[in-house]
């Protein structure tokens, strides 16, 4: 069975791919990072932490760690965002794609809503998974450039046929093993009754066999091998036909009724289905190739007082290197200047 990726809820998630540590000093103090060419100024970073800092999510947060620790993490947390945004929305100028518009990817986040069963579960679904409605619209905006580059650069892959061949004879060339397991000997003569009488051996699998996983693919079995079953079982495979089916053979498991089926001829259904899994793998190589970039020495430079940027994780992570600075605080605290060097924000 071919494995495929879900296309829906990871457009949310940030890829962590294997890469190279590197980071480094800005030389001007007002600019937070530099990714490539482009400057994420200091400035912006404090505006993204003061929309979220009077949050409920945040104050948990930072009940729980500590004010200080709190605005690290979130600081680190947005800035790294913001590192990403920068870098694949590079990417998709240079490869000519349109990034998608904030509409776009609320088209996304509405139909998330309704996958979750509304409002409320969606609500409760952000505040487990630490989203605010800006750092959900980012990450949102990262996947679906993500998933444009990767159609852009896959539409018109040609896939080469020996591929298919090989993963069609891999995974479909070789006879399957089907049963139909029952508890009594009475009940497995019962069903080569019922298959002489003309039923389906497919149907009869799923409405009585007791195991419900082969059951559920017509008896097949996936990931057995027959003398995990048992010698007998495993003897009764080895002594059938192509689509013959065997008399009733016990286990320790109960009784089984045994067909060995042909494999799939590779149909146009089939061949369409390896198609778009090479395709698909195609499309992960974009995307990982897209991120080793992330990892590149000296792409993406962090201003220390923010921490470094480590290509592993593809995060910033905070260090502390001059010493704990002092929160920032709200706008209602009087704060004049952002611990961080800029002036602050009123948001």
């Amino acid at each position: 069975m071919l494995v495929k990726s879900s296309r829906f809820l990871p457009f949310f998630l940030l890829l962590a791919l294997l890469g190279t540590a590197c980071g480094g000093a800005v030389g001007n103090p007002r600019v937070a990072a530099t990714v490539g060419d482009q400057e994420i100024l200091v400035a912006d970073v404090q505006d993204a932490f003061l929309s979220v800092a009077g949050s409920d999510l945040y104050a948990q947060t930072a009940a729980q760690l500590g004010e200080a620790e709190a605005e690290e993490q979130e600081r680190s947390a947005i800035l790294t965002r913001m590192i990403v945004l920068a870098h694949v929305t590079a990417a998709a100028e240079d490869a000519g794609v349109t990034p998608p518009s904030a509409s776009d990817v609320q088209v996304e986040i509405d139909a998330f809503v309704d996958q979750l069963g509304g409002e409320a579960a969606f609500q409760q679904w952000m505040a487990e998974n630490g989203f605010t409605e800006s750092s959900l619209l980012e990450q949102g905006t990262i996947g679906l450039t993500i998933e444009a580059l990767v159609a852009a650069a896959t539409a018109d892959a040609e896939v080469d046929p020996a591929e298919v061949q090989a993963i069609y004879e891999e995974q479909f060339g070789e006879p399957q093993v089907a049963q139909i397991l029952v508890a009594t000997e009475e009940e497995a003569q019962d069903i080569l009754d019922r298959l002489e009488d003309g039923e389906l051996y497919e149907q009869l699998a799923l409405e009585l066999s007791l195991d419900p996983n082969s059951g559920a693919q017509g008896g097949v079995l996936s990931g057995v091998a027959p003398d995990q079953i048992g010698p007998e079982f495993a003897a009764a495979v080895a002594a059938l036909e192509l689509d013959e089916i065997s008399e009733p053979v016990e286990s320790s498991f109960g009784w089984h009724v045994i067909r060995l089926v042909p494999p799939r001829e590779l149909d146009d259904a089939l061949r369409a289905d390896i198609e778009g899994f090479l395709r698909e793998q195609s499309g992960q190589l974009v995307t990982e190739t897209l991120f080793a970039d992330l990892s590149a020495p000296g792409n993406v430079v962090v201003n220390p007082r923010f921490g470094t940027w480590n290509g592993f994780s593809q995060s910033v992570e905070f260090v502390d290197p001059l010493g704990r600075v002092e929160p920032a605080g709200g706008a209602g605290d009087g704060a004049v200047e952002d611990a961080l060097g800029a002036p602050a924000s009123n948001g």
